[in-house]
């Protein structure tokens, strides 16, 4: 009898001693995952790995066979784990909007960029320079592309330099299409004449080129505020 409650007392220690050391070292495995920063940080950093990297890169963007835009860059760098999507061109590149008809209506080129997924919306940053279907050349330091309402801006303290044919006008806050056909500054601080012959252009752009709309003028200045935050941690 004694033999047998030996054997059933053993077999019960046994049990619950293996039971034990497992909850122990679930706890200890539990805790160590929750307690080591390093393993936090290293899934935090996972969050900032590309999940796409292309070099050399070219994508054409269109829509029921009508051709919308095409992008150029050396390279291209696609985070979609973090909380706010966002596509880098570290090394910038070049964009071509085309128009109803497939003719290219503008280009901007720039040294960096970023495309927001959620806002539809671009950075472009570094030497910008656009220019329209009529040679009409923009140069500033930064722009913002909205591709949703299809309008272009900077922010209000931000130079811009315009080049016509005839003359050069420097001011500040440009707000225009995405064509470049229409557009305006906020602060003109200048113009310059490059040719004398022809003195009506740029009187005859300023009043053709800035009948944006008041919901495009609105958008312009409400949109800009938050889109430096990736620039800025680099």
């Amino acid at each position: 009898m004694n033999n047998i409650l030996c054997i059933v007392f053993n077999n019960i220690y046994n049990k619950t001693v293996k039971v034990f050391t497992f909850t122990v070292l679930l706890f200890l495995t539990v805790a160590c995952i929750q307690n080591n920063p390093e393993e936090i940080k290293a899934i935090g950093d996972m969050r900032n790995v590309p999940s796409l990297n292309f070099e050399d890169f070219t994508v054409f963007l269109s829509d029921s066979g009508k051709l919308f835009y095409r992008i150029s860059t050396p390279k291209m760098l696609k985070f979609d784990k973090v909380d706010n999507p966002y596509i880098e061109y570290p090394k910038g590149g070049q964009v071509e909007i085309f128009d109803s008809l497939g003719n290219v209506s503008s280009s901007i080129k720039c040294k960096y960029a970023i495309y927001h997924n959620k806002k539809m919306l671009w950075n472009l940053y570094k030497d910008v320079e656009a220019v329209n279907e009529d040679g009409v050349r923009f140069n500033t330091n930064q722009i913002f592309w909205d591709s949703h309402e299809r309008i272009i801006y900077t922010k209000p303290d931000q130079f811009v330099k315009i080049t016509t044919k005839t003359e050069i006008t420097t001011g500040y806050g440009l707000s225009a299409t995405q064509n470049f056909k229409k557009y305006s500054l906020k602060n003109m601080s200048g113009e310059f004449e490059i040719k004398k012959e022809d003195n009506k252009s740029l009187i005859n752009n300023s009043q053709t080129t800035t009948n944006l709309t008041k919901q495009q003028r609105d958008k312009t200045e409400n949109s800009y505020i938050d889109t430096d935050s990736v620039i800025n941690n680099k």
